[in-house]
């Protein structure tokens, strides 16, 4: 029998314990999938949590100091900062590039399709996300080859920092050595993108453009270098990751599932003229399912399968007394997967998602983008690539499994274990 990883595990005991269950008994680790609990952790009494832990400082090797582990006051200054970035505003500023990537890469993939060769889905799919985020974030044309690199030596660098959660991260190895080639390369992409900002003639007011503009909140003076290669790492990093997994899960349940791949095309085949005419932010609104076949994605795989939380104070949480220094564990892996919240919470079932079934449910039940003034950034932002590029690649492509291990591996994302290798078809 399989051994479970760590998310079954946490999921085998909410089912069996509740939703506040101690997880182990020589530290203080609590999980929490009851919702009120998580409603007090995230939103009513978030000052009394933080994330001075282990793991995000592990994370922080890898992202620099950047909005993800920031904490306090330099957080708020931080992401009031950026957030105009993220605003529906924009959002149909990234529709178009979304569509003009996802253009330039069915072009590739219909060469593909002539020499029948297997295609890795896994880089392709990271790198379509990771060539979008990079043209709306920093204006910049990312090559195809460099975005495999860039995509691979983030995925290197988090198995190095997960490694080093369980030794000491000092002791030399070869994954320690291959995580700092790995994070040494992701700077000097973001270093190239800040030095050819600042030759620019006119230069874009986009993301790359306010960090560059910023000014430190304690001193009046601009950012230094390390902060803004923070910032750049770290939407370089979980601006690609997080969608580009649940792109990948999608396509592999839509694989498992050919009623609703049938159901999904039937909807976009209805719906041609918006695609071939490019998809804009109207457009996704006509395709109601092709949004719920990647919230469905997101229930079952969320790429950020967990958060931690450190306790400063002593709190009750349901009753039951968490002490000061505590480590709380929210997982919407588990609690996306608990029958308490959820029907047959194992099964993939899109209509979970139409209006009336997400009306008749509780809101805290689906969190893939977290909760409260922490929750994800780009949480729309992933949302409109995620929808955009589904849709575009079902409509055009019809794509064979070679691979049938979708093991999942659990790092900083939600990942598959092993790389996903397709045969690419053009529909009829």
């Amino acid at each position: 029998m399989r051994k479970q990883h760590f998310g079954e595990q946490l999921t085998a005991a909410a089912k069996k314990h509740g939703g506040i269950v101690r997880i182990s008994r020589f530290f203080r680790l609590y999980l929490i999938t009851d919702l009120q609990a998580i409603q007090r952790i995230a939103k009513d009494n978030v000052s009394n949590y933080d994330k001075l832990f282990p793991k995000y400082q592990r994370l922080g090797a890898i992202l620099g100091n950047g909005l993800l582990t920031k904490v306090g006051h330099s957080w708020w200054h931080r992401r009031k900062l950026l957030q105009p970035h993220f605003t529906h505003k924009k959002m149909p500023d990234l529709s178009r590039i979304s569509v003009k990537k996802t253009e330039e890469m069915m072009v590739r993939w219909e060469r593909l399709v002539k020499t029948k060769a297997p295609v890795n889905l896994g880089d392709e799919l990271l790198v379509l996300v990771l060539q979008i985020s990079v043209k709306f974030l920093f204006n910049y044309d990312l090559a195809y080859k460099t975005g495999i690199r860039i995509a691979r030596y983030y995925c290197e660098a988090q198995r190095g920092a997960i490694q080093a959660l369980s030794m000491r991260w000092w002791l030399p190895s070869w994954s320690q050595c291959k995580a700092r080639y790995c994070r040494y390369k992701i700077n000097c992409f973001a270093k190239k993108l800040i030095e050819k900002r600042k030759v620019a003639v006119n230069p874009a007011e986009d993301f790359l453009q306010t960090i560059l503009s910023a000014t430190d909140q304690h001193t009046g003076k601009p950012l230094t270098t390390e902060d803004i290669l923070g910032e750049i790492r770290t939407f370089l990093g979980t601006g690609h990751e997080t969608t580009g997994m649940a792109l990948i899960w999608s396509m592999i349940l839509l694989s498992q599932h050919p009623e609703c791949l049938k159901k999904l095309r039937a909807e976009l085949d209805n719906h041609s003229e918006l695609i071939e005419n490019g998809l804009d932010i109207p457009g996704l609104e006509q395709l109601p399912y092709n949004k719920q076949i990647f919230q469905e994605a997101l229930r079952l795989y969320p790429p950020i399968w967990a958060v931690a939380r450190r306790a400063k104070e002593d709190d009750i949480l349901m009753g039951h007394a968490i002490p000061k220094n505590a480590m709380l564990v929210l997982a919407p892996y588990a609690s996306h997967r608990l029958p308490v919240y959820w029907s047959d919470p194992e099964c993939f079932d899109p209509e979970r998602f139409s209006s009336e079934a997400v009306k008749a449910r509780e809101k805290l039940a689906y969190i893939p983008f977290g909760l409260g003034p922490h929750s994800c950034i780009a949480a729309v932002f992933s949302m409109i690539q995620g929808q955009v590029t589904l849709a575009m690649l079902t409509y055009q492509f019809d794509i064979e499994f070679l691979s049938d291990d979708f093991s999942e591996e659990l790092l900083f994302s939600l990942r598959p274990k092993y790389p996903i290798y397709v045969r690419l078809k053009k529909r009829k």
